[in-house]
Order: C-alpha cells, then sequence, then structure tokens
C-alpha cells in the first residue's frame, strides 16, 4: 500500500450536497453528503430517532440543514484561501 503523502491531511471539500431525506437500516432521518478533493465522499446522517438530538436542535431537518450551511461556510473559506494563495 502506497501511502500519498502529498495530499494525506490535504481536506479539501469540492462539494457540498443539500439535506435529503433519506433511509438508513428502516430508519428515517436526513442525509448530507460531503465530497472532498483527495478523500472522497463522506455521508452525515440525522436520524429522526436519535432523541439526544432534540436538546441542540429543533429536529433532524435543522441539524442536517445548519450543517450543510457549516461546510458550506467552510468551503467558501477555502476557495478564499486558495485565491489569496495565486494572487
Amino acid at each position: 500500500m502506497k501511502i500519498d503523502w502529498k495530499h494525506l491531511f490535504n481536506w479539501e471539500i469540492s462539494k457540498v450536497y443539500r439535506p435529503v431525506k433519506a433511509v438508513q437500516s428502516g430508519v428515517h432521518g436526513y442525509m448530507v453528503a460531503v465530497e472532498y478533493k483527495f478523500h472522497g465522499k463522506e455521508e452525515l446522517f440525522f436520524s429522526v430517532e436519535d432523541e439526544r438530538m432534540y436538546t441542540t436542535y429543533v429536529n433532524p431537518e435543522t441539524a442536517a440543514h445548519e450543517c450543510y450551511e457549516a461546510y458550506v461556510k467552510h468551503q467558501e473559506r477555502q476557495m478564499g484561501r486558495n485565491v489569496a494563495r495565486v494572487r
């Protein structure tokens, strides 16, 4: 197995997918997918049955939208840094 040392710590986001309704292992919820440039795709699942989430968020849909917005802001900051490096 060859390790790609150049991109090992580069978690640059290439795309963030909007929250969608999803079913995972028979549990309903919302899915947010984040695609990284060098590390593939990560899917975050916010379950309707997870009661611990209700202490912080109103519902899983709100949690998924806030997660989506956080990743979009993170991606925008990365793009801003990349533009500043080119200048």
